[in-house]
């Protein structure tokens, strides 16, 4: 450091060059230190001010003002270039005295000018992060311009790009009067093409979804405990090999101290020309509920998974319920279907309905034996009436054992249509193949 004393001594003038190469902070490098500061008449002037190293590059200029004041009054500029927010996060997080550092990543951009006193702050910002994440959550580019007056910090216009995915928002961040009060923010905006595929990412799952949807989201609370509204659109999106069209759906989140609760109030789809309307919940501690109705739906949805031999078609009202875990779910099914042909063959109306209690240390398979998963899943006190369209055609077994319906083939799952007999009532549990057994 180089200093330099002038003037009265009752109103010296200090001017000084600083200089430190290997600037640390919570044991960690940060970078190297440059700065010429002047000091005359209770003012400290800033000529330039620079921090270049692992955290990036931070530039300072200005003045600051009535130091001897209880209130000291400031002007400042200040630009960042190439900032490390992982890094950053780091230090804030040892700087807080927390446990864990926060799940920052990114290299972020800031210009803003700051002026005001401490009791009455004002700043104008635009910040720029590439490649941010916070926690599960990234995007490629996130623009941020923001007001500050006093202890309200206004977020006029977030812009927030992921893939095709565009997110719009504005609001406001309540800063605490002391350091132990969390800030309170609150913000509204829109949600244009958000690519379903990351989903997965964020459960931590593999789910087969894909789909672009867009909609309209409110969100307030604390960083701790926030809850987030949310009515969405979807005009196709597809879940495995079914495809559902004209999608809307109203969702409420929850988060409080690390857990998450996901609320489905309603959704609504069309799947092929049948109707969906759904609901349900899911917990950050992996358990789910779910309740669906499908309204006269044609079979011919569920040709990718059938057998290549079995050509069904008809139309049917399913509904259900679930719950327990991804990997262990409960299942309960009601089915009404009319006009049902099998390969040809004329059914007539079937009833019927199902529970399913999962075991996830065995392998298990829907009643129509394709394969979901590895394992072993039993259809307890199964029932499925068929009434007889003629003498000569009934179905066989749909939710039966195969040896109730006197066969070991493959076709006892659904029966042979040309099988003589009348109608067919199937009870007991499934045992079930594994996938390439026939």
């Amino acid at each position: 450091m180089s200093l330099l004393v002038y003037g009265r001594l009752d109103t010296p003038t200090v001017e000084a060059n600083l200089r430190m190469d290997a600037l640390r902070y919570a044991n960690q490098r940060i970078g190297g230190l440059r700065a010429r500061v002047q000091y005359a008449d209770g003012a400290l002037t800033i000529p330039l001010a620079t921090l270049q190293g692992a955290l990036g590059a931070v530039y300072l200029s200005g003045e600051l003002r009535d130091l001897t004041s209880d209130n000291p009054r400031f002007d400042l500029s200040v630009d960042a270039s190439e900032v490390d927010l992982n890094l950053l996060a780091q230090l804030l997080g040892d700087a807080n005295g927390a446990d864990e550092s926060l799940r920052l990543d990114g290299v972020g951009y800031l210009t803003a000018q700051l002026r005001g006193s401490l009791q009455s702050p004002e700043a104008v910002a635009e910040a720029v992060v590439f490649d941010g994440r916070v926690g599960d959550l990234g995007a490629e580019i996130a623009v941020v311009n923001l007001n500050l007056v006093e202890r309200e910090l206004r977020i006029t216009q977030a812009q927030i790009l992921r893939r095709a995915a565009q997110l719009i928002a504005s609001g406001a961040v309540q800063l605490p009067e002391t350091p132990d009060q969390p800030p309170r923010f609150q913000l509204a905006g829109d949600l244009y093409e958000f690519d379903l595929a990351s989903v997965p990412d964020w459960l931590r799952r593999e789910l087969p979804l894909t789909g672009l949807a867009s909609g309209r989201f409110e969100a307030q609370g604390e960083p701790q405990a926030w809850q987030l509204r949310a009515s969405l659109y979807a005009e196709s999106l597809q879940y495995d090999q079914t495809v559902a069209r004209d999608n809307t759906a109203q969702v409420i989140v929850q988060a409080r101290d690390g857990a998450v609760q996901v609320d489905v109030v309603s959704a609504q789809a069309r799947v092929g020309d049948g109707a969906l309307l759904a609901g349900g919940q899911w917990r950050s501690n992996g358990q789910f509920e779910a309740q669906w109705l499908l309204e006269n739906a044609a079979l011919d949805a569920l040709a990718p998974y059938l057998p290549v031999e079995y050509r069904l078609t008809g139309r049917a009202t399913v509904k259900g319920e679930a719950s327990g875990t991804p990997d262990a779910p409960n299942v309960r099914v009601q089915l009404h279907g009319s006009q049902i042909a099998l390969n040809g063959a004329l059914l007539g109306d079937v009833e019927g309905w199902a529970a399913f209690e999962a075991n996830p240390s065995t392998r298990y398979a829907t009643p129509a034996g394709v394969i979901l998963q590895q394992g072993e899943q039993e259809v307890e006190n199964p029932l499925l009436k068929v009434p007889p369209v003629n003498r000569g055609n009934r179905a066989g077994a749909w939710l039966g054992s195969p040896r109730e319906a006197g066969e070991t083939s493959a076709s006892a799952w659904f029966g042979s249509p040309r099988e003589a007999g009348g109608a067919h009532r199937a009870r007991g549990s499934v045992p079930l193949a594994k996938r390439g057994e026939p």
